[in-house]
């Protein structure tokens, strides 16, 4: 799995479109017939807390940096994939 330091800053212009892997933890759904996935891409934590049994670390980011949009291109010559 993909795992970034966050040792240092790097700012891109408006407009860049660079590749970027995103860490993924493995779990397992059923989805019915109809049901389908949402895939939300942050700057900061998704949850506040701790969703995760037996974990007694938090992993939050108190200073946030990233501001705009996150854009995901797929198709062509952008190979996006889960």
């Amino acid at each position: 799995q993909p795992w970034h330091k966050h040792e240092q800053e790097l700012k891109l212009n408006k407009g860049d479109i660079v590749p970027v892997e995103i860490e993924l933890l493995p779990s397992g759904t059923r989805f019915k017939q109809g049901e389908t996935l949402v895939v939300v891409v942050k700057g900061s934590e998704v949850v506040k807390g701790n969703s995760t049994p037996g974990m007694k670390t938090r992993y939050e980011h108190e200073e946030r940096v990233n501001k705009g949009l996150h854009h995901i291109h797929t198709g062509g010559q952008y190979d996006s994939q889960l």
